[in-house]
Formats: structure tokens, sequence, C-alpha cells
């Protein structure tokens, strides 16, 4: 039965462009034949994967394929403190079997493939994988010859909330001050395993702990010397694989922090690393599931999940990426940039826009676990996008870590402290002031604003101006649109917009009617 479920969770040359476990074993990622890679993955009850390309995939040029992935994952244990400056060190513990899926989308021609390929940590929040990063929706990584891998890394994406719980010996719950709604009851179940036995019953990702040597051996499944550390087939389907970004958003964008302070150092294996939803906070290397919706205590902040900066002698650059719901509860944990660091916020966005979650939800629903339709809100929700720009940061880091041309830098979302509260600064329309300006905030027909604060849901709203004042802003539509194409020059010229994005926002304003409605003839008669 299906029932609705709130989900909650970078100057640039512009490119036109079986169960839970078995026994113990003392070896984690290492040499050729620790990891192994069956696939491409075919059949089960469905016929596709979970969560995959919505739509013909061929259309644009690509392929996607399905791998599993299996070997022994380590523990890690913290030695010493864990301290605010996320100089963490670890050690490597006991490890386990494990086996997992990896979801590959990669350029058909080896011509069209740029080199590098984006690395996603799955997000588990809502009890099943499902992507920061979409392929539909962030078109300019196609036309920027990306390749694409979400990797299944954590129990709960695995077997679904309850099941996940009893594969750990022990259960905390967690939760962050965003606000969030647990999934329903028969949603629990909504792990691969359960989503498709056929398929998925032979995965096995015993505990929370291992997650990070799972993303380790996944990225040298993929990487560029894939052929000499892992035996079975090919994942990249022989493309000259050079570089790997590794990213995650809000939940995974917290585990990826931790990785980046305590992992990387020690296995080396991504070349550039982006935080992102969820900046300024790490969690800890436990075993025991970090998110558990069965728990009696669902959201003891501070538990396992702390504020923490990007540590200082990281050799590989890392950005953090934040939309505005998350800039005033991370203010606290901004860290000045240096040559390995960025930190990009975008002012209007919410942690899941509209646009995210129409992609999201068009998934889920053909996945039978959700049904977007039954999710009605009478707030128009804030509709600045995120993902123009993340593509963009893509491009950005490519560059980086393939010419050394960093990205460029842009100041914070402002703040101030009123009453002992961060505040976001506002401007005359009631929008945030800095960070990465997009042609919304430049040439604004409304106001955006995210409210995570305030615990209210929708989290977010857009009001647009009255046609009186629109016509005081723009007298008429040329206006209107030629200052949209200034914005949007300025933003290619900045590295925040690709061709494509670009393209689209001018598309967008010639469409608009602003500075108020304008009918066809045809119509104008039946609103009368």
């Amino acid at each position: 039965m299906k029932k609705a479920v709130l989900l909650t969770v970078l100057t640039m040359t512009v490119l036109s462009c079986s169960l839970f476990g078995g026994p113990k074993s003392d070896t984690g990622s290492g040499p050729k034949g620790a990891i192994h890679v069956t696939g491409p993955i075919t059949g089960g009850e469905h016929g596709w994967p979970f969560m995959g390309y919505f739509g013909n995939i061929s259309r644009i040029g690509y392929v996607e394929e399905e791998f599993f992935i299996e070997g022994n994952a380590a523990h890690y244990d913290l030695t010493g403190e864990w301290t605010n400056d996320g100089k963490w060190t670890l050690e490597k513990a006991d490890a386990v079997p494990y086996k997992t899926r990896v979801l590959v989308q990669r350029p058909a021609d080896p011509a069209g493939f740029n080199g590098t390929v984006i690395v996603e940590w799955s997000n588990v929040s809502n009890g099943y994988d499902w992507a920061f990063v979409e392929l539909e929706a962030m078109m300019d990584m196609a036309d920027c010859g990306f390749a694409y891998a979400l990797v299944s890394t954590q129990p709960i994406g695995i077997y679904g909330f309850k099941n996940a719980a009893t594969a750990t010996s022990e259960v905390r719950a967690v939760g962050t001050n965003m606000t969030v709604q647990a999934a329903p009851a028969d949603l629990a179940h909504a792990g691969l395993v359960t989503w498709d036995p056929q398929r998925y019953g032979s995965l096995n990702v015993p505990d929370d702990g291992v997650s990070y040597d799972i993303f380790t051996q996944a990225g040298i499944a993929l990487g560029p010397n894939r052929k000499t550390q892992t035996t079975g087939v090919d994942t990249m389907g022989g493309l000259d694989v050079k570089k790997l970004i590794a990213v995650g958003g809000s939940q995974s964008g917290i585990r990826l922090l931790s990785y980046a302070n305590g992992v990387q150092p020690l296995a080396n294996v991504y070349d550039a690393i982006i935080p992102g939803l969820g900046g300024g906070q790490g969690v800890d290397f436990k075993a025991a599931v970090a998110e558990d919706r069965t728990a009696p205590d669902p959201n003891p902040v501070g538990r396992r999940i702390r504020p923490a900066l990007i540590r200082d002698d990281l050799s590989i650059p890392v950005m953090i990426f934040n939309s505005e719901a998350e800039a005033d509860w991370t203010a606290e944990a901004r860290q000045p940039e240096t040559g390995k660091l960025r930190h990009w916020e975008v002012p209007g966005s919410s942690h899941a826009g509209p646009r995210k979650m129409q992609f999201v939800n068009r998934k889920s629903d053909r996945e039978g676990i959700t049904n977007s339709l039954n999710v009605i809100s009478v707030i128009r929700q804030t509709e600045v996008d995120w993902q123009p720009v993340l593509s963009a940061a893509f491009w950005a880091i490519h560059q980086w870590i393939t010419d050394g041309a960093p990205p460029p830098s842009f100041p914070p979302i402002e703040t101030t402290v009123t009453n002992g509260r961060i505040e976001l600064r506002r401007d005359q329309y009631g929008n945030a002031l800095g960070g990465v300006r997009l042609p919304e905030l430049e040439v604004p027909f409304a106001n955006y604003s995210v409210v995570y604060r305030t615990r209210i849901l929708p989290s977010s709203y857009t009001i647009p101006f009255s046609t009186a004042y629109l016509k005081q802003l723009y007298p008429t539509h040329d206006d209107y649109v030629a200052k949209v194409t200034e914005a949007v020059n300025k933003a290619k010229a900045a590295g925040i917009l690709l061709e494509r994005s670009a393209n689209e926002y001018i598309r967008k304003a010639q469409a608009v009617p602003v500075p108020e409605m304008v009918y066809p003839e045809a119509i104008r008669q039946y609103l009368k």
C-alpha cells in the first residue's frame, strides 16, 4: 500500500559542455583479490535497479549498470580525542564480510568521458537508498562527461529501519536539529532486500562501522587502479578513470565529513570530497546504527553527531556545499578557506527543494514505496534550486584536481546574532545576503526563505511580489528578461552556472509573464 512520506532530509571555464554477517576476518581493503566484483546485475522481481535512472538513459548517451562488490570491510577505532579541528587519528580494527551494490551511470562512448567519476555515499534517512545527485536533474554533468556511481554503504539502505536495527549489537537513536518526520511503519522494511529479495537477497552490510571501509573499497573498484586491486568484472566498462570525487548529502554528507577527517588520510582513495547539506558536523565510527527510527528516543541531539571542522592538513581538496537551510545552524562551524578548502552556500535554496523532490518522488513512486500525489501543501516552497550549482561545483573541482585551477571563493551567507540566536541577514526583498548568488537572488520576483529553525513544515516558502511592485522593479517584460540575462552571464563568468542551466534560466525568464500576467487572445475571453 502506497503512502506519502515527507523526505528530510563553484572564475571557471564554462563547458558547453546472509542476513547480517558471518565469521570475522582480520583484513580490510587490500591487494588484488580482496575486493570481488560481479555483474552487471539483472533480473529480480522488478527487473530494474532500485532508484535507477528514470527513463531511457541511452537517449542521453549513457549506460546504467549495477554491480555487487564484496570482501572484508574493517571497523575503525578512534584513538585519542574527537576534537573540533577534525584532526582525528583512526586505526583499523577487526573486519567482517560484506556484500553491497554499486549503481553506475557512465558515458556509452569512451570519447565522451572526462576521466572523473562522481562517487556518492547513498543517503538512508528515510529507510531506503536515495541520491543527493540525480543525473536527470543535473544534465550539465552529462554535458561535462562525468561518470557517476551510487554506493550502498549502510545497513539501513540494505534492510530498512527495523531490520537494520536487529543487524547490530547496539542500537542508539540519533537526530539533528533539523525537523524530520519518521517514515511510516509500513516503510520500515523498504531496504533493498525487502524491496526485491530475488535481486538483492544476498547483500550483507552488517553494521554502520564498516560503512567507511566499504566506501573506500567501492572507490577502489571504480578507480584508476581497479584492474590490479579487484577480481571479477570491470565496473567502468573499460573506461580510463583518472580521478574520483566523493560526494554525499545530508545524513551521508555528515558521514562523508567524518570520512574526510578520519579515513581519507589512511586510505587516500579519493581525489576530492564534497560533504553536502550537513556542513560542520561529523558522526562517529561506531558499529551501531546511527539513525534508527524504531528506538524510543528519536532525537537525542549530540550523542552521535557533533560539530566538526575539516582538518587543515588534508592533501586533497574539500568543498563544503550547503543550502540556506544549513547556513544558520552551521555558522559556528565555518572555517577560513585555504588552498585545499572551499565553502559554497546557496541562499534561497532549501535542504530538499521542490525540483529536487520531483525527481526523487517519481522514482520512489515507481518503486512503490511512496505516493507523492498524496503530499499536499498550501505553501509554495522555495524554488531556488542548488542542483545547477552542484553541477558547476563538480566541473570546478574536476578542473581543480586535473589542472590545479581552484574554484572561485564566495562569501558565506551573512549572519547576525540577535538575543544569542544566529539569524540570517536579509536584503530589502527579504532574501538572504551573501553566498553563491543565483539569478533569482540578483533579479528577484519573490521572497525566498528557509525556516528550519521554526520547526514547521513545509520548511521553506516562495512569496511572489505583487504586480504593482514587479512593475516598479521591471517596467516591461523585456526589461526583466534583459536583467535576468545579465545575471545569468555574470553567474556563468563566476563559475556557478554551466551552459545548459544558464540557457534554461533565460528560457524561463522569456516564458514567465513578469511584470504581470499576460494571456493569449485565444483564452482572454474566458477570463472576463
